[in-house]
């Protein structure tokens, strides 16, 4: 069951760094700008979604050999329509718009963005900032 929730936080986190690059691209804005550049990205995104993909169904392919066991089964596949119980529950319940492309904001945050906070803050800003 553990290794399921697992599988699946990763491809939420993998979904996540896809729609982050495609937004970089949308918008104009070059990795090679970045401080960090992850390497073969986003590919190396869309080759972990399929092994998350592939985890997730076949992970408790176990349960059904040599004979089914019920028991196995539902510990292992739990945590599927549990998961999609809490997103689409979530998704009902406060109706989040998804964020275009274009929208995304990449500047908030950004070390210029901090630079330019920090050169207008006394000393005591900075302090209560940094706790």
């Amino acid at each position: 069951m553990t290794a399921m929730c697992g599988m699946i936080s990763w491809t939420g986190i993998l979904w996540t760094s896809i729609r982050w690059n495609k937004g970089l691209k949308a918008q104009g804005i070059d990795r090679k700008t970045l401080p960090y550049m992850a390497p073969l990205q986003p590919y190396l995104s869309y080759y972990g979604i399929s092994m998350c993909i592939m985890v997730i169904i076949f992970g408790g392919f176990g349960s059904f050999m040599p004979t089914f066991d019920a028991s196995s089964f539902v510990t292992t596949y739990f945590p599927i329509p549990f998961f999609a119980v809490l997103f689409f529950g979530y998704k009902f319940w406060t109706k989040p718009m998804v964020v275009d492309y274009a929208d995304m904001d990449f500047v908030t945050g950004s070390s210029s963005d901090v630079i330019e906070k920090e050169t207008t803050q006394n000393l005591w800003q900075k302090i209560s900032d940094r706790i």
